[in-house]
């Protein structure tokens, strides 16, 4: 597919101009997936060349055009209580430690059936991330994306990706991840999703709507606790045959 980049749609501060939908005297907002601008990459880091080494970048930061986060926004605002299903556990390490509530969060998985224009624009964002910096071999077909919502004291502590897949039995792994903010940062407290990258430096995803990152499944990351609020992520996965 071609694409292309916008680069002069973001504000001062990097943060794509809002639509707020809840507004009646709104204009009419496009709910059709903008297959051209799909998404404002940040910039990666500059390197001389290097005969011996073919730099990779641990993850890509972008903000996602408007007419797509409308998509996701709208998406959002159909969702009914039933639908969602709470994942809570503790968890024990070797040594006998208990975590409590290594994991809490409520859970929405998507279906592309249902859900094409969703799967068709994470699937895209995917393609432009690989293609330009990752170089992995996916399975394109071997998509999974889920709707989360982390409410006050929702976490989940540090962990990877790498190692499952929706289609593990035919040799897939994921490998790489993704996520894309959806609540106003005015809206939770705490939250924060943070990752630590090759070089064991600890990075964090900005928190204003739109946000999003690719990374390697095999980084250590985590959404850390939420102190107040609701905090509603679009989180998904690209698989592909195991590393070898």
């Amino acid at each position: 597919m071609s694409v292309k980049f916008e680069f002069n749609n973001i504000d001062e501060e990097n943060i794509i101009e809002k639509v707020d939908l809840d507004k009646e005297d709104c204009e009419e907002v496009d709910l059709d997936l903008d297959t051209d601008n799909i998404a404002v990459f940040a910039d990666k880091r500059e390197r001389e060349d290097d005969a011996y080494h073919d730099y990779s970048e641990p993850y890509l930061l972008f903000n996602l055009a408007q007419q797509n986060l409308n998509v996701l926004t709208n998406l959002v605002s159909t969702l009914k209580e039933e639908e969602w299903s709470e994942d809570r556990y503790n968890w024990n390490d070797s040594n006998g430690d208990e975590y409590k509530d290594y994991r809490y969060v409520d859970i929405i998985g998507l279906c592309e059936d249902e859900d094409e224009d969703i799967y068709e624009l994470i699937k895209n964002l995917f393609e432009l991330s690989n293609d330009d910096n990752f170089n992995y071999d996916l399975d394109g077909d071997t998509i999974d994306i889920q709707i989360l919502r982390y409410k006050e004291g929702g976490q989940y502590n540090w962990h990877a990706d790498y190692g499952l897949s929706l289609n593990s039995n035919r040799g897939m792994t994921r490998k790489l991840s993704m996520s894309i903010q959806l609540s106003e940062e005015s809206d939770y407290e705490g939250g924060e999703l943070e990752w630590i990258d090759y070089s064991a430096r600890h990075a964090y995803l900005q928190k204003h709507k739109g946000a999003g990152v690719v990374f390697d499944s095999r980084l250590p990351h985590r959404a850390n606790p939420l102190k107040s609020g609701e905090r509603l992520v679009l989180i998904a996965w690209a698989s592909g045959p195991q590393l070898r």
